[in-house]
């Protein structure tokens, strides 16, 4: 095990660079504090994803610990996305809970992907590994499964006064619209990426999947939410 020591606190978004910064490993996959990897079905993914190394992003399903109410818990089809448009509105946009999810290193340091993050690192500071994942899925296949490559954990909560919105941060109204403006540049790196020449149509395609994503999630999962905060 490596263990890194930090000198100061630079949130999810900073410790998700420091993942690829600070690795040897073709592959990296990222734990929430709270969940249990299920080493087998890990095992047995790497050597999938070696043996299709169109590859770049894969995420796992969720199942919950015996003791544990489902929260983030989910069991995914076996899908593979076509790089590019494909593999972004399907893909890219839509995996918000980060547990799971393996990136293939490879695809980071050819496209020069973890540099275009860290550059951009300070307006992904809710969901950054969404950022990453849209970049990804614009240069390399992207894939879901149903093998269980992680447990879902009791929840940690903070109860520390000073850090009382730490966790409801990313569920606020506020934090929800500003990803309509975080991604919205994000994909229009992504639409670079794919092709040099900026394409309008792919463009605006996937920003009406994200603001279809964001409206589901206002007016829907986070409505109970918006409603205990006296939000109309």
């Amino acid at each position: 095990l490596k263990y890194i020591r930090k000198t100061e606190n630079t949130q999810i978004q900073g410790n998700l660079l420091d993942c690829f910064l600070y690795t040897n490993s073709d592959y990296v996959m990222v734990l929430s504090d709270e969940d249990i990897p299920n080493n087998e079905e890990i095992g047995d993914t790497i050597s999938f994803l070696k043996n299709n190394p169109n590859i770049g992003v894969f995420k796992g399903s969720m199942a919950a610990m015996p003791d544990v109410t489902p929260k983030n818990s989910i069991i995914n089809e076996d899908k593979i996305y076509d790089k590019g448009y494909d593999a972004i509105t399907s893909f890219g946009l839509w995996n918000n809970y980060i547990s799971g999810t393996i990136y293939k290193t490879r695809v980071l340091t050819e496209y020069n992907l973890t540099g275009i993050y860290q550059k951009n690192l300070h307006q992904q500071i809710y969901y950054p590994h969404v950022y990453l994942e849209i970049l990804m899925s614009a240069v390399s296949d992207a894939a879901y499964s149903q093998k269980i490559l992680v447990f879902e954990g009791a929840e940690i909560v903070d109860t520390d006064p000073e850090e009382v919105n730490q966790y409801q941060g990313q569920y606020s109204v506020g934090s929800r619209l500003d990803q309509f403006i975080a991604l919205r540049d994000g994909l229009r790196e992504a639409t670079k990426l794919i092709k040099q020449d900026f394409c309008h149509d792919p463009f605006f395609n996937a920003y009406f999947h994200l603001c279809l994503k964001y409206f589901d999630i206002l007016m829907n999962s986070n409505l109970t939410l918006h409603e205990k905060q006296y939000i109309d």
